[in-house]
């Protein structure tokens, strides 16, 4: 199941130049004259400072129209400052200023959303975000998620007053040329909704994971027959994972599925190139605000926006798919004149081997079994590390496949595959190695190792053994305790038993020891003025 939001994560640098601007409400001020001179003075100084405030408006918005704006929003509520984590940013900072709630009609400029524990947030920069449905407008259009509330403003120790201008042609014209400016096309509609979960039950006590597979030790342990909701699936270190969300997950393993809804694995993208962050018509977010190479995020979908195929990564946020290769989960883009690209964004270097599929399809394991989630698509290109034989129980017999470079427990048939590129590869095993890997070994197949069990008190009373190095001594003795666990093992396989009689006749084969020879020579002496050494006997005799 997939998540319906996501936030790209944005670098702090990259925002730290955009500072949200709070406006404050101007009234008129009606100036009365007592005379003609004072009249005639006050005008001119009042015509003067409407120059100075022209001016200064032209510079503003000249410098504004320099900077990435974002989208134009204007609050309808008294409204907290949030951190990426949900919780109130009680030292929000304007202007040095600590502002932990934002007045009604305060004008800000936003970069993107993120759902937190299911509401969506516009973000304000530097980790902080505004709640939608605190936003009136965004670029001067109703908000469809605007909630009025009351909010009360924070006590302060400073008395806040309404400056007044007087209202002349030219200072509407220079608010009207401010919204200009700031205006910016919409061209995504924003949800609500919140992300859709899955009902599992636990069958057994569950750990819970962060996304590195890492047990948060704070989160406790879920008890079994625990109902939980989960919102999708990951692979971490190669095993299954069921995302809980804020970050919390459980192996698969420990629950069962409670509904019919088939899972389905996520696919994950790793940035092969800086990429610009893109709406769903295709026009940048912000052309100067760019995710760096290597960064990986979970494509939620994949479509052609003029011509040109795109991943989502977050509610109305875009990326080019020629900027990002699939590293984990089923390929998004299923078209077969789209050239994926490989992790190092080209085409596969000497040391390197990509494959390229010739049909839809799914992955093994190990074991020869085939996966029902893990699916890629004609076309998909793939790293690879190895070619090797694997015993298939449902056609009993054994199959080439490659392993996948993305996920070493994952195997691709290598008849599924239309070409290679870069380091080409020699299996690494054969077809009888693959049925000797699952064919539990017989009586007659452990004849030899028992054979060499049977002569270990000859070896080890032998002077190759009892003259050989430490060394040597503790890696024989170590694979003959191996062979004999493996000789009295009923689940053994073949290779299980080639490989334990391989080893100990390795190990007899290094013992270096060799026999002493005997030589009768007199101890000899040495004097000085301090004592006598007698050597060979160790004795020292004082004077």
């Amino acid at each position: 199941m997939k998540l319906s939001h996501k936030l790209v994560m944005v670098s702090a640098a990259a925002l730290m130049g955009i500072s949200p601007v709070v406006t404050a409400v101007q009234s008129t001020n009606t100036v009365m004259a007592a005379d003609s001179k004072k009249t005639s003075k006050k005008t001119n100084t009042k015509t003067t400072k409407s120059s100075k405030n022209s001016k200064t408006t032209k510079k503003t918005s000249s410098s504004k129209s320099k900077a990435a704006q974002g989208d134009a929003i204007v609050l309808g509520n008294n409204s907290y400052v949030y951190l990426e984590s949900g919780k109130t940013n009680k030292n929000y900072k304007y202007n040095g200023e600590t502002m932990p709630v934002l007045g009604k009609t305060a004008k800000l400029n936003a970069f993107g959303t993120k759902t937190i524990d299911g509401d969506l947030y516009y973000s304000i920069g530097n980790g902080n975000y505004i709640k939608a449905s605190d936003i009136a407008t965004i670029n001067g259009k109703k908000n469809k998620d605007f909630k009025s509330s009351k909010v009360e403003m924070p006590k302060t120790s400073k008395k806040t007053t309404k400056s007044k201008t007087t209202k002349t042609t030219k200072s509407k014209k220079s608010t009207s040329s401010k919204k200009t400016t700031t205006k910016k096309k919409t061209t995504t509609k924003k949800s609500t909704k919140k992300a859709k979960t899955t009902e599992t039950k636990l069958i057994h006590n569950a750990y819970v994971y962060d996304k590195n597979g890492k047990r948060i030790k704070s989160a406790g342990t879920l008890s079994k027959n625990s109902i939980i909701h989960y919102y999708s699936t990951k692979k971490i270190k190669g095993k299954n994972y069921l995302y809980l969300g804020n970050g919390q997950y459980v192996k698969s393993a420990n629950a069962k599925k409670v509904d019919n809804t088939p899972e389905v694995e996520d696919t994950y993208i790793k940035l092969v190139k800086n990429s610009i962050v893109y709406d769903e018509s295709g026009d940048a977010v912000d052309s100067g605000m760019k995710l760096s190479k290597g960064g990986q995020y979970q494509a939620l979908a994949a479509k052609q926006i003029s011509g040109k195929w795109y991943y989502q990564i977050g509610e109305g946020q875009w990326i080019k798919a020629v900027n990002a290769a699939v590293v984990q989960g089923p390929a998004l883009i299923e078209d077969p004149d789209f050239d994926a690209p490989t992790i190092d964004g080209g085409t596969a270097s000497d040391s390197e081997t990509v494959i390229t599929l010739k049909r839809d399809t799914y992955t093994y394991n190990n074991k020869g079994v085939q996966s029902t989630s893990n699916k890629f698509a004609a076309g998909h290109k793939v790293r690879v590390t190895e070619l090797t034989y694997i015993w298939v129980p449902s056609q009993n017999k054994a199959l080439e496949f490659y392993r996948l470079a993305s996920d070493p427990a994952g195997y691709i048939l290598f008849e599924d595959v239309d070409t290679l590129t870069g380091k080409p590869l020699n299996v690494n095993n054969t077809a009888q190695d693959a049925k000797d890997a699952v064919t539990v070994a017989t009586a007659s197949d452990k004849a030899q190792l028992n054979a060499e069990i049977a002569k270990a008190a000859s070896v080890q009373n032998d002077v190759k053994y009892t003259n050989a190095s430490l060394d040597l001594k503790i890696a024989y003795d170590n694979a003959l305790s191996s062979a004999k666990n493996t000789a009295n093992s009923s689940t053994a396989t073949v290779k299980d038993v080639k490989n334990a009689l391989d080893n100990l006749t390795k190990a007899e084969a290094a013992l270096n020891g060799v026999a002493s020879t005997t030589t009768s020579s007199q101890p000899t002496t040495t004097t000085t003025d301090a004592n006598t050494t007698t050597n060979n006997l160790s004795v020292v005799t004082n004077n």
